[in-house]
Formats: structure tokens, sequence, C-alpha cells
């Protein structure tokens, strides 16, 4: 039996250390805030990080990109500790001033992007770096788990607006 095992694992395509799957049809986009279809949300899905992950299963949040988050000002402020030490792909470092940015890009109301419906719908009355892998966001009143609004939205670079 155990010669059985050596040949099937011989057999065995060598690992190539890729990943290929299929889309049904072409992304419309690959801008991860602006996806809108399950091609491009497949691809945002792939290939950014969020914030904070719900899982699947028990809902529970999870940390991604903030590694802690808590709530101060009875509700009215959600301060978030950013994972140190992660580089985006192009080897740029996560910092706090992309956070910012990405939650600033999807509360614009003149872009209406998908991925900010529901970020919207809070009352934000600021976002700010409180140090480089930290943000601060503070609401005009208390709202109840301010911090599942964040879970899924992708964190995309400052300079990817700029970067032509």
């Amino acid at each position: 039996m155990k010669r059985l095992w050596v040949a099937y694992i011989l057999c065995l395509p060598a690992w190539s250390g890729e990943l290929r799957f299929s889309l049904r049809s072409d992304p419309r986009t690959l801008d991860p805030l602006a996806v809108a279809d399950q091609s491009s949300d497949a691809v945002r899905y792939l290939t950014t990080a969020r914030l904070l992950r719900q899982h699947p299963k028990t809902g529970a949040l999870q940390p991604e990109m903030a590694r802690a988050w808590a709530l101060r000002d009875q509700n009215r402020t959600l301060e978030l500790q950013l994972r140190g030490g992660v580089r985006f792909s192009d080897g740029s470092p996560f910092t706090a001033r992309d956070v910012v940015y990405t939650l600033q890009t999807l509360l614009d109301g003149k872009k209406k992007l998908a991925a900010g419906e529901e970020l919207r719908s809070l009352p934000i009355a600021q976002i700010e770096e409180s140090g480089p892998l930290q943000v601060r966001i503070r609401l005009r009143e208390p709202v109840a788990a301010p911090e599942l609004y964040l879970a899924e939205i992708p964190i995309v670079r400052a300079e990817s607006a700029t970067a032509g």
C-alpha cells in the first residue's frame, strides 16, 4: 500500500504557484471601489484586502488590515489600529492615509460608488489619521456597532487616483 501512495504522489503535477480560475464574463471594472457586477467582485475579492472581514458562518468580525478596533465616546468614535509591515502589490507601504482616502472616496456622494452604499448611511462627522497606523472615525451621533459598516470594504492606495 505504501508503494501505491508513493507512485500516486509522483504522478501528481508540480505546484506552479499560480491560481487560475474562470469567470462567466469579463469584469466591467478593475477599480475595487466601483465594482457592481459578479465578475468584477470576484476579481476584487481575490486581489484586495479589507479592514475587517465578516466570518461567513458566524457573522463575527475578524481582523484583516485593521488588527484591532475600539469604540469610544459612547459609540461616537471608532478607533482602528492598523496592521504594520504590510505593502501593496507595487511595494508601497500600507498606512492610515490609504484608509482615510478610501473611506472619503466612498463617502463622496457625487461618485455614488457601490462599495460605499452602506458606509454613506453612517452619520460620519470626520475621518482622520491619528497616527501612521491609526484611524479615527467620529460620528455625529451614537451608532450601534459602526464597525460592521467597514466589513468587506476594499482598501486602495491613496496615490492610486493620481498614479496615471
